[in-house]
């Protein structure tokens, strides 16, 4: 699946570059939906369309 945080990241641009993509990636016979969308991102990315994916750290603070 495609994370909500893509398609936020992407807008309006979604629909052009998902079919760019579709033209220069067809999808491979047995190919699971997860790992095309997985490299729909990492194209976009290479291509400077979306940040880099950044390392989600976990903060926890004491209540005190």
């Amino acid at each position: 699946m495609l994370g909500p945080a893509v398609a936020d990241e992407l807008g309006d641009r979604f629909r052009p570059l998902f079919d760019a993509y579709a033209v220069e990636h067809p999808r491979r016979a047995g190919s699971r939906a997860r790992e095309d969308a997985a490299a729909f991102a990492e194209w976009c990315r290479a291509s400077g369309e979306l940040q880099e994916k950044r390392e989600v750290r976990w903060k926890f603070w004491r209540s005190n």
